[in-house]
């Protein structure tokens, strides 16, 4: 079954190719891929440098390959079992506090496509958050976020209750469109290096900072390009004003304004095009 996999138009020595399984599908013996089975179809596949790539697959060409048959007929079991995870992490030490996000993950048996918001239930101490689905369709890996409120405590650490997912009004399917198995017994584990403690705010603090645009041309900006700044937080804040990144250029300095990120734990700083000053 495919795993989880970053996407990128940036070159790579590993490209992948995706093949949905249809119903009229059948090989009782294994799936061939032949010597000449890549083709571009219209496309490229070039090294950095320009060079056309050797299409051929040659030596690793294989022919009925037995651990990899096809039914189409059968239909893959989409379950998550006990495969609750915690991504998160608080902020300061093993308790988080008022407005820092928990992040909870759910692993499928296959990927899945979703649509609306599914829900997560999170029981913190003898209460039940529910988790907002966040990202990962078509993949294997689905993100909840819950973000903790003043009232929220729990002193053994969160948990996951019995049948703990639910559509709220989404849907959760398979990439052929078979609905999701929902039901599922309790978690056995107690997350007990993520406790809450809602009446202590959390105070935000800086653990990223990184150029996240790129010269239009090579590795140097000209005049009126917009060199953009990613700030990142532990926990989401909100922004008012106008707050700026001071950028050393040279011997100068260029204030970079905010543009964008207010109410996530990015926010996004532009130097140029109008938006920026060099002093």
């Amino acid at each position: 079954m495919p795993l989880s996999r970053p996407t990128t138009s940036a070159p790579t020595r590993l490209l992948y190719f995706d093949y949905i399984v249809k119903a009229t599908d059948k090989d009782t013996d294994g799936i061939t891929v032949a010597a000449d089975a890549l083709t571009l179809n219209g496309g490229t596949i070039r090294s950095q440098g320009g060079t056309n790539a050797a299409l051929s697959l040659g030596s690793h060409a294989f022919t009925n390959n037995a651990s990899y048959k096809v039914d189409g007929t059968t239909t893959s079991p989409l379950t998550y079992g006990s495969r609750l995870t915690v991504r998160s992490s608080p902020a300061s030490g093993d308790t988080y506090g008022a407005g820092e996000r928990i992040v909870a993950n759910v692993r499928w048996t296959i990927p899945v496509n979703v649509t609306g918001t599914p829900q997560l239930a999170l029981t913190i101490g003898s209460a039940t958050a529910q988790a907002d689905y966040a990202s990962g369709s078509g993949t294997r890996d689905l993100q909840f976020h819950y973000t903790v409120q003043a009232a929220d405590a729990d002193t053994d650490g969160i948990a996951f209750g019995a049948n703990a997912l639910t559509l709220n009004g989404g849907t959760i399917r398979s990439q052929a469109g078979t609905d999701a198995t929902l039901t599922h017994t309790a978690s056995p584990f107690t997350y007990t290096n993520h406790k809450v403690n809602g009446a202590t705010a959390t105070v935000p603090a800086v653990n990223r900072v990184a150029i996240a645009s790129t010269p239009a041309s090579g590795d140097t900006y000209g005049a009126g390009e917009t060199i953009e700044v990613q700030v990142g937080f532990q926990i989401p804040v909100a922004v008012t004003g106008s707050p700026q990144v001071a950028l050393t250029i040279g011997s100068g300095t260029g204030q970079a304004a905010y543009a964008s990120g207010g109410g996530t734990g990015q926010a996004a700083y532009a130097s140029g095009g109008g938006t920026g000053t060099l002093t």
